[in-house]
């Protein structure tokens, strides 16, 4: 029989190598290809995950015949349903994250999509499995032991992502207490160590919870991924005009609202603005926004792959361009590069409207069409702090 440090070790790598890690979210997090509205999907869907948690702790309980190791067990439920203050439960932090940071004005409301219902069925099954090793193994290795790196390269992302360093408050949490809870299960893994096929169940359980976060995650990546660039060039070169239907949009007038797109309120950092779409049926390359900033208010610092000018339409402030200031009033326009970091400040008492031309949907559909890991490498980051 191995010893347990052989066969710790031996898991241990197998999670090390797995390939989940390799999966295009990671990929595209350590590129700082992902932009706020990525994080906003990604981690809308996520939520799901999140908030059934306490149900994966208490499937492995109930496979649990010992209890002592139900006790312990108890106490990680006992932290991640809040303690004494449910308004400190993990779920509940969780979508504080989700209204605060991200600008999700409901998170409750976000509908799972069929790729996020199955993960979380999954989860559901392999952590209430009547064979309590491989609930063990599958919620403490497979889970519980990969936070911390996984929640690393998530901050990663956000923070190219111009996402502000106290805004993390819930991923600091678990990268820092969730390696405790992981020992607590995998105590309870160890427990059962004296059956033959130990170890081949244990490694079958960590394939099978990091291969369903897997599938997550390429789902998830491939909902962001546009669609190719070729159908541009198609339509370009078919020299056939685009015929909207007779009810189509072709012009805003003035003060008229278009498609709600995201909004962020956060008064702590001094963040109150909204964003909506002008959506001009037909349209394949342009993507039209408006900009409405609060009195004394900001948006996020962030960065993104489409280029956009900015036109101011009422009020004045500052927009930061890297390490530049520019002041704006009425009538200014300002253009921003690619991946170049970037804010903008309202500087008065009163509201600040930008019109934002971007060219969202062509870039959208560039990066959907060629090998992204080769090319980005090319586009040096900001340096910028």
């Amino acid at each position: 029989m191995q010893s347990i440090a052989d066969d710790l070790a031996h898991l241990q790598q197998y999670v090390e190598s797995h390939f989940f890690w390799d999966n295009p979210v990671f990929q595209a997090c350590e590129r700082g290809e992902l932009a706020m509205e990525d994080f906003r999907v990604l981690f809308g869907q996520y939520s799901h995950y999140t908030k059934n948690f306490t149900r994966y702790l208490a499937g492995v309980m109930f496979s649990c015949a010992d209890d002592l190791l139900r006790a312990r067990l108890s106490e990680n439920l006992w932290e991640e349903g809040g303690g004494t203050d449910p308004a400190q439960r993990h779920a509940e932090l969780y979508r504080l994250f989700m209204s605060e940071s991200l600008g999700i004005a409901d998170p409750i409301a976000v509908a799972p999509a069929e790729y996020t219902s199955a993960f979380v069925e999954h989860y559901l099954r392999g952590a209430s499995s009547p064979d309590h090793t491989y609930s063990c193994a599958f919620l403490s290795l497979g889970t519980e032991g990969i936070v911390s790196r996984m929640y690393q390269i998530l901050v990663k992302g956000m923070l190219k992502a111009g996402f502000a360093v106290e805004s993390l408050g819930f991923f600091q949490l678990h990268i820092q207490c969730d390696d405790a809870h992981a020992e607590t299960l995998l105590e309870m893994l160890l427990a059962s160590r004296s059956r033959p096929d130990w170890r081949e169940v244990a490694v079958r359980a960590v394939d099978d919870a990091l291969g369903a976060r897997a599938a997550f995650f390429e789902a998830l990546y491939t909902q962001l991924r546009p669609q190719p660039v070729c159908a541009l060039i198609d339509a370009a070169r078919s020299r056939q005009p685009i015929v909207p239907p007779p009810d189509a949009r072709h012009r805003y007038r003035r003060d008229e609202p278009g498609e709600g797109l995201y909004s962020n309120q956060n008064p702590r950092l001094s963040i109150d603005f909204d964003v909506t779409r002008m959506h001009f049926d037909g349209g394949q390359v342009l993507d039209t926004r408006t900009v409405h900033v609060a009195p004394h208010a900001r948006n996020e610092r962030h960065q993104h792959a489409h280029e956009a000018l900015f036109h101011v339409l009422r009020g004045e402030g500052v927009v930061h361009i890297g390490k530049k200031q520019i002041s704006v009033s009425l009538g200014d326009t300002v253009f921003i590069p690619r991946w170049i970091f970037h804010q903008t400040q309202n500087t008065t008492s009163e509201p600040l409207v930008l019109l934002a031309i971007t060219d969202f949907g062509f870039t959208a559909a560039v990066l959907g069409d060629y090998d992204r890991r080769t090319r980005l490498k090319k586009i040096d980051p900001p340096s910028e702090s």
